[in-house]
């Protein structure tokens, strides 16, 4: 069972099997604080706290699953494309949580390179105008395009189990989710989640974003650690629910 861990845990969960990744620091934060562009700093002036090797292992988790989540901070500050540019295989299906509203069209997440899904909450409106820019952008550069679909969320009711639903109803057994801090706290909080991958790095950033926080184990949502070795400089931590 823990061989097809996805494919029992869609079927009897009716929701992907969930994988978090995060790199920490020491003191456990993510990240410097960073204001929101167009005053914020650069992707590139960010805390280093992956390193080259366990890059390899973030793609190499994103050719494993069949998609792909990050917040909307997350989206704005660091720009990622989400891809497996540094691994053999597919890239997966690029999901963003924006409850509070749309992007800039000019992110790479809306270049429509790959499959994207962003989750809406508020500002529904421009949320379809953000998706028509970064369709006139894509337009204007001449490259491939695949069209990014809306996908409305009703904020009455918890984000987090309509996103698995949405995802369930489209047959995506496995999803990664790589940040922000928010995010992979939601999951946690929320129980939605299988496996963790944590890379702690020997560095202090003293301040900063808080790295998300487990919740104790219980008899009701155990969970232990499969192993912790180290990974280069840094020392990865791989945690599993007991629940197959």
């Amino acid at each position: 069972r823990r061989l097809n861990a996805p494919f029992f845990t869609f079927h009897t969960r009716r929701r992907p099997y969930v994988t978090l990744k995060w790199a920490e620091s020491a003191d456990h934060f993510l990240d410097l604080p960073r204001p929101e562009p167009p005053c914020g700093l650069p992707a590139d002036q960010a805390a280093r706290i992956s390193t080259p090797l366990t890059q390899l292992l973030v793609h190499r988790l994103r050719a494993e699953n069949q998609a792909i989540l990050v917040g909307r901070r997350t989206a704005l500050l660091d720009n990622p494309s989400l891809t497996t540019r540094l691994w053999p295989g597919e890239s997966p299906l690029r999901c963003v949580l924006m409850p509070s509203g749309p992007l800039p069209g000019e992110v790479q997440l809306a270049d429509g390179s790959v499959p994207t899904l962003f989750f809406c909450g508020a500002n529904e409106e421009k949320c379809h105008n953000f998706l028509e820019k970064a369709a006139a952008l894509s337009a204007e550069s001449g490259s491939t395009f695949c069209p990014p679909e809306l996908v409305k969320l009703d904020e009455g009711c918890p984000l987090l189990p309509q996103v698995m639903e949405e995802l369930h109803r489209r047959g995506v057994q496995s999803l990664l989710v790589e940040g922000g801090s928010t995010t992979l706290q939601g999951f946690l909080d929320a129980g939605l989640w299988d496996e963790i991958y944590i890379e702690r790095a020997p560095m202090l950033l003293r301040h900063g974003v808080p790295a998300p926080v487990l919740p104790a184990p219980s008899a009701e949502a155990p969970y232990r650690t499969e192993e912790s070795s180290p990974f280069g400089r840094t020392r990865l931590h791989h945690i599993r629910t007991d629940a197959l």
